[in-house]
């Protein structure tokens, strides 16, 4: 469908769905779409400290799986831990 018009609203049900993910306490998704068809969608997933990241990218992935195929987006997903310092 096309994507240009909707890319804050699809921004907002992306960071609903990576939000329900457990061990995620934040989401912030950006969407970036083309002229045609697809586009880009990254997602930066803080999660808590005790939760794996391996578990939480394929947890999001997941979520995602259904707007990824309906709008033909390509899912970039970044897991940093929460509070984490930059050293």
């Amino acid at each position: 469908g096309r994507l240009a018009a909707r890319r804050r609203p699809l921004a907002h049900a992306a960071a609903a769905l990576v939000e329900q993910v457990r061990g995620v306490s934040e989401a912030r998704v950006r969407v970036r779409p083309r002229r045609r068809a697809g586009g880009r969608l990254a997602v930066r997933a803080l999660r808590m400290r005790p939760s794996d990241p391996q578990h939480v990218r394929s947890g999001v992935r997941e979520q995602l799986s259904g707007l990824t195929d309906a709008f033909e987006l390509k899912a970039r997903i970044d897991v940093p831990r929460r509070n984490a310092r930059v050293q």
